[in-house]
């Protein structure tokens, strides 16, 4: 079954900032995602990104951080953390690791859309519930 998810992005143009539908979380929430798997990553020093899970507030979020080339507006290098989420007592109907896949997680988008359909991000059955704030999954890139 396919879900619609709501998408933020957070990555340089003239600057670092956050790209999202307003209405669909509130702003300290979102920006909490910056640092629920750990620091952003300095891809100038070497460091991989990641990608993961975590559970924080009402809300689970799937997060993957990457370096996206000659990306601002001056043709630098930029992080791009990319965040997919749903309302914590949804989240035990979420394939977590079909959303992780989503193309839209994947690859830097110069108009991301606020919202987006994921194929198959559905359990046919929920899995556990999530109880509390935690990370349930980070692995490096």
């Amino acid at each position: 079954m396919t879900g619609a998810f709501p998408l933020a992005v957070y990555t340089a143009d003239h600057g670092l900032a956050w790209s999202y539908l307003k209405s669909a979380i509130p702003y300290a929430a979102l920006d909490r995602c910056r640092s629920l798997l750990g620091p952003l990553p300095d891809f100038d020093a070497g460091e991989a990104g990641y990608e993961g899970v975590a559970a924080a507030g009402g809300f689970v979020f799937a997060i993957r951080c990457f370096n996206a080339p000659k990306w601002d507006f001056m043709g630098r290098d930029a992080t791009y953390l990319a965040v997919a989420w749903v309302q914590r007592e949804r989240a035990a109907w979420v394939d977590f690791e079909a959303l992780l896949r989503a193309p839209e997680l994947n690859a830097p988008l110069r108009k991301p859309p606020l919202i987006f359909r994921a194929d198959a991000a559905w359990r046919p059955a929920p899995g556990p519930e999530i109880a509390g704030d935690a990370v349930l999954l980070r692995r490096p890139l």
